[in-house]
């Protein structure tokens, strides 16, 4: 895993508060967290066979207030990315503050409309754009969802047969 900014992730707006995310990560949590959740990210990487039910390789990283899950394309270009919701899962409001909003915001993401969670699509070019991923995971579980910094998260991964 990189320790430097990710040019190709983060060089367009509205990157600045994901970049932000990750230094506070990078400061606060091992090595070793992140690059467990990148491998995981990996694995999945251009492995969804089609849309359809059962084609999705998927991995979802939980805490136990919430998760963020990751969706890839069948190229490897792009992840869709989710953040747990209150309209998916009512708790979550509660951990939706002032700041979450912004940062769930600034971040790009859109605002859920029915039963759905927060999503955004993100395109990874390099290694280094899935370390950021990572890092940003782990940030939204710290920051949002209140996981202790350094603790085990857990991690489900799904590829297609």
């Amino acid at each position: 895993m990189t320790a430097t900014p990710i040019p190709t992730l983060l060089a367009t707006a509205p990157n600045t508060a994901i970049q932000a995310l990750c230094d506070r990560v990078r400061q606060k949590s091992g090595v070793a967290e992140c690059d467990r959740l990148a491998a995981a990210l990996c694995t999945i990487r251009g492995r969804t066979r089609a849309l359809g039910r059962g084609t999705g390789a998927y991995c979802i990283f939980s805490s136990e207030l919430g998760h963020v899950q990751f969706m890839a394309d069948t190229t490897g270009a792009e992840f869709l990315c989710e953040i747990q919701s209150h309209h998916f899962y009512v708790p979550v409001e509660r951990r939706l503050t002032d700041a979450a909003v912004i940062l769930i915001s600034d971040s790009g993401f859109v605002w859920p409309v029915g039963k759905q969670n927060f999503a955004r699509w993100f395109s990874v070019d390099t290694e280094a754009d899935v370390d950021a991923l990572a890092q940003f995971s782990l940030g939204v579980l710290n920051e949002i969802f209140g996981h202790a910094a350094g603790s085990p998260v857990s991690v489900t991964v799904h590829v297609p047969g």
